[in-house]
Protein backbone atom coordinates (compact mmCIF):
# COMPACT_ATOMS: atom_id res chain seq x y z
CA UNK A 1 0.00 0.00 0.00
CA UNK A 2 3.10 2.19 0.80
CA UNK A 3 3.54 2.29 -2.96
CA UNK A 4 0.55 4.54 -3.88
CA UNK A 5 1.47 7.42 -1.23
CA UNK A 6 2.27 10.15 -2.65
CA UNK A 7 0.92 9.90 -5.77
CA UNK A 8 -2.12 10.87 -5.03
CA UNK A 9 -0.65 14.49 -3.88
CA UNK A 10 1.09 14.53 -7.21
CA UNK A 11 -1.74 14.07 -9.69
CA UNK A 12 -3.77 16.57 -7.23
CA UNK A 13 -1.12 19.38 -7.46
CA UNK A 14 -1.36 18.31 -11.06
CA UNK A 15 -4.53 19.51 -11.21
CA UNK A 16 -3.98 22.57 -9.43
CA UNK A 17 -0.74 23.94 -10.69
CA UNK A 18 -0.18 27.60 -11.49
CA UNK A 19 -0.73 27.16 -14.76
CA UNK A 20 -4.05 25.39 -15.57
CA UNK A 21 -5.81 27.68 -13.11
CA UNK A 22 -4.36 30.63 -15.58
CA UNK A 23 -5.39 29.17 -18.04
CA UNK A 24 -8.61 28.11 -16.41
CA UNK A 25 -9.47 31.76 -15.53
CA UNK A 26 -8.38 32.99 -19.25
CA UNK A 27 -11.10 30.20 -20.30
CA UNK A 28 -13.47 31.83 -17.91
CA UNK A 29 -12.99 35.05 -19.46
CA UNK A 30 -13.01 34.67 -22.50
CA UNK A 31 -16.27 32.21 -22.46
CA UNK A 32 -17.85 33.19 -19.32
CA UNK A 33 -20.77 30.68 -18.26
CA UNK A 34 -19.58 27.79 -20.59
CA UNK A 35 -16.48 27.45 -19.24
CA UNK A 36 -15.59 25.12 -17.14
CA UNK A 37 -14.52 27.25 -13.56
CA UNK A 38 -11.88 27.10 -11.06
CA UNK A 39 -14.59 27.40 -8.81
CA UNK A 40 -16.35 24.35 -10.35
CA UNK A 41 -12.72 22.29 -10.32
CA UNK A 42 -12.71 22.67 -6.78
CA UNK A 43 -16.29 21.80 -5.92
CA UNK A 44 -16.35 18.61 -7.80
CA UNK A 45 -12.39 17.29 -6.38
CA UNK A 46 -13.91 18.06 -2.90
CA UNK A 47 -17.35 16.70 -3.34
CA UNK A 48 -15.25 13.35 -5.28
CA UNK A 49 -12.62 13.20 -2.74
CA UNK A 50 -15.08 13.24 0.46
CA UNK A 51 -17.97 11.87 -1.12
CA UNK A 52 -18.81 9.55 2.20
CA UNK A 53 -19.86 13.21 4.01
CA UNK A 54 -23.06 12.75 2.13
CA UNK A 55 -23.83 8.96 3.17
CA UNK A 56 -26.14 8.24 5.85
CA UNK A 57 -23.42 6.39 7.80
CA UNK A 58 -20.20 7.48 6.54
CA UNK A 59 -17.28 4.84 6.15
CA UNK A 60 -14.29 5.93 4.62
CA UNK A 61 -11.81 3.17 3.78
CA UNK A 62 -8.27 2.77 3.50
CA UNK A 63 -7.70 3.79 0.24
CA UNK A 64 -10.00 6.59 0.55
CA UNK A 65 -8.38 8.11 3.80
CA UNK A 66 -5.20 8.56 2.16
CA UNK A 67 -6.59 10.31 -0.61
CA UNK A 68 -8.23 12.70 1.73
CA UNK A 69 -5.10 12.96 3.73
CA UNK A 70 -3.77 14.12 0.46
CA UNK A 71 -6.52 16.74 -0.54
CA UNK A 72 -5.26 18.24 2.49
CA UNK A 73 -1.67 18.29 2.23
CA UNK A 74 -2.63 20.30 -1.39
CA UNK A 75 -4.73 22.15 -0.34
CA UNK A 76 -2.81 23.38 2.50
CA UNK A 77 -0.47 24.66 -0.11
CA UNK A 78 -3.14 26.53 -1.82
CA UNK A 79 -4.42 27.88 1.13
CA UNK A 80 -1.15 28.68 2.50
CA UNK A 81 0.86 29.31 -0.69
CA UNK A 82 -0.87 30.55 -3.61
CA UNK A 83 -0.73 33.62 -4.33
CA UNK A 84 -4.19 33.66 -7.30
CA UNK A 85 -7.88 32.89 -6.77
CA UNK A 86 -7.56 29.38 -6.09
CA UNK A 87 -6.41 30.33 -2.46
CA UNK A 88 -9.94 31.92 -2.13
CA UNK A 89 -11.42 28.79 -3.50
CA UNK A 90 -9.50 26.20 -1.83
CA UNK A 91 -10.16 28.04 1.47
CA UNK A 92 -14.13 28.25 0.95
CA UNK A 93 -13.84 24.59 0.10
CA UNK A 94 -12.55 23.77 3.50
CA UNK A 95 -14.55 25.86 5.04
CA UNK A 96 -17.80 23.94 3.39
CA UNK A 97 -16.07 20.79 4.32
CA UNK A 98 -16.23 21.80 8.23
CA UNK A 99 -19.86 22.04 8.35
CA UNK A 100 -20.40 18.76 6.22
CA UNK A 101 -17.49 16.75 8.58
CA UNK A 102 -19.08 18.23 11.73
CA UNK A 103 -22.23 16.48 10.54
CA UNK A 104 -20.59 13.39 9.55
CA UNK A 105 -18.72 12.65 12.53
CA UNK A 106 -21.71 11.16 14.87
CA UNK A 107 -23.16 9.05 12.58
CA UNK A 108 -19.46 7.10 11.09
CA UNK A 109 -19.95 3.83 10.06
CA UNK A 110 -17.31 2.77 12.43
CA UNK A 111 -14.21 4.10 14.71
CA UNK A 112 -11.52 4.25 12.38
CA UNK A 113 -13.95 6.49 10.01
CA UNK A 114 -14.68 8.71 12.91
CA UNK A 115 -11.18 8.85 14.22
CA UNK A 116 -9.94 9.86 10.57
CA UNK A 117 -12.80 12.67 10.31
CA UNK A 118 -11.93 13.89 13.62
CA UNK A 119 -8.72 13.78 12.72
CA UNK A 120 -8.90 15.75 9.42
CA UNK A 121 -11.60 18.08 11.01
CA UNK A 122 -8.56 19.32 13.28
CA UNK A 123 -6.35 19.29 10.29
CA UNK A 124 -8.51 21.58 8.39
CA UNK A 125 -8.68 24.04 11.69
CA UNK A 126 -4.54 23.82 11.55
CA UNK A 127 -4.80 24.68 7.82
CA UNK A 128 -7.60 27.49 7.83
CA UNK A 129 -5.37 29.49 10.81
CA UNK A 130 -1.98 28.84 8.78
CA UNK A 131 -0.16 26.72 11.51
CA UNK A 132 0.54 23.81 9.49
CA UNK A 133 4.45 22.78 8.59
CA UNK A 134 4.06 21.72 5.33
CA UNK A 135 6.24 23.60 2.30
CA UNK A 136 4.15 26.17 0.80
CA UNK A 137 4.34 24.24 -2.90
CA UNK A 138 0.52 22.68 -3.12
CA UNK A 139 1.98 19.21 -2.29
CA UNK A 140 5.11 17.56 -3.12
CA UNK A 141 7.68 19.11 -5.85
CA UNK A 142 7.32 17.96 -9.07
CA UNK A 143 10.92 16.73 -9.07
CA UNK A 144 10.23 14.77 -5.74
CA UNK A 145 6.99 13.87 -5.85
CA UNK A 146 7.18 11.29 -3.18
CA UNK A 147 9.21 13.17 -0.55
CA UNK A 148 12.05 11.38 -0.69
CA UNK A 149 15.16 12.20 1.27
CA UNK A 150 17.83 14.20 -0.82
CA UNK A 151 20.67 12.89 1.64
CA UNK A 152 22.42 10.21 0.59
CA UNK A 153 23.78 9.67 4.33
CA UNK A 154 20.02 9.32 5.61
CA UNK A 155 19.10 6.37 3.03
CA UNK A 156 18.97 2.82 3.01
CA UNK A 157 22.60 1.61 4.25
CA UNK A 158 24.27 -0.39 1.34
CA UNK A 159 25.75 -3.42 2.23
CA UNK A 160 29.70 -3.04 2.35
CA UNK A 161 30.88 -3.97 -0.89
CA UNK A 162 34.49 -4.90 -1.74
CA UNK A 163 36.57 -1.98 -3.45
CA UNK A 164 33.29 0.22 -2.68
CA UNK A 165 35.63 2.78 -0.32
CA UNK A 166 38.45 3.45 -2.43
CA UNK A 167 35.95 4.04 -5.83
CA UNK A 168 34.13 6.39 -3.20
CA UNK A 169 37.46 8.40 -2.38
CA UNK A 170 38.64 8.64 -6.00
CA UNK A 171 41.15 5.49 -5.61
CA UNK A 172 41.38 2.42 -8.15
CA UNK A 173 40.04 -0.26 -6.49
CA UNK A 174 41.85 -2.76 -8.93
CA UNK A 175 45.45 -1.25 -8.36
CA UNK A 176 44.56 -2.05 -4.30
CA UNK A 177 43.02 -5.90 -5.00
CA UNK A 178 45.97 -7.25 -6.43
CA UNK A 179 47.90 -7.01 -3.43
CA UNK A 180 45.60 -9.68 -1.32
Amino acid sequence: MNQFVGTEDLFLSYLLSGSRVSRMVENETLNSSSAYSVFQLVSDLTSGIWSELSQPKPKVDTFRRIVQRSYLRVFDGKVNGAKDDLRLYARAALQKLVKQIDKAIPHAANTITALHLTDSRKEIELILTGKTQRSSSGGQSFFNPFGLDHDPKKCWPLPKIRGIEEWEEGRNPTATSGQN
